[in-house]
């Protein structure tokens, strides 16, 4: 063992990561320094301790793809959970299937009505087999379920976005840490 002349018995601060996980992933996940995405600019020197206990405070729904915060602080975590309900999260959705006639307004509705905090929830065509579903506290299967009321049967779903920090390009299977400049 050799023992890097830099080295200090100082404690590493907590952080907080944004990984695109894949669909078939689960919590808890074993970061690698090998998946860190280097183009997106940070002042923070990738550690090893920052890849271990990491939680996640807002998971995906079950059967998606897409951002996933992860976080060492304890307080931050606390903080995401206790507002999940106030920020908006927006899946893409890949679907099949003929929509009904005034599909659409139906998801709105519908989705807003099961929604826990009777919040809006907008639904828009991104292409002919893509929506965009910005909702607040989205439970699992519920956009499923919906779609498949109005005629459309779901193929994939990922999250983009939670509250204002969105994916951006980050890789599947990569993740880079949460810079202090974004707010959820």
């Amino acid at each position: 063992v050799e023992l890097d002349a830099d080295a200090s018995l100082t404690s590493v601060d907590p952080v907080s990561v944004l990984l695109h996980q894949a669909a078939d992933q689960t919590i808890p996940l074993i970061l690698s320094a090998t998946q860190h995405w280097s183009k997106f600019p940070t002042t923070t020197a990738p550690l090893p301790a920052h890849l271990v206990r990491q939680t996640c405070p807002i998971p995906l729904l079950k059967g998606a793809s897409g951002l996933v915060v992860l976080t060492q602080d304890w307080r931050f975590a606390r903080t995401l959970k206790d507002d999940q309900h106030q920020l908006e999260q927006e899946y893409i959705v890949d679907v099949t299937g003929q929509l009904h006639p005034d599909g659409l307004k139906q998801l709105s509705q519908a989705l807003r009505q099961q929604s826990t905090t009777r919040s809006s929830c907008k639904v828009s065509w991104q292409s002919e087999n893509r929506l965009r579903f910005a909702l607040k506290a989205p439970q699992d299967h519920q956009i499923q379920h919906q779609c498949a009321q109005v005629g459309l049967q779901v193929t994939a779903m990922r999250r983009i976005r939670i509250g204002a920090v969105s994916m951006g390009k980050l890789p599947l299977h990569h993740w880079m840490y949460l810079s202090p400049k974004q707010r959820f």
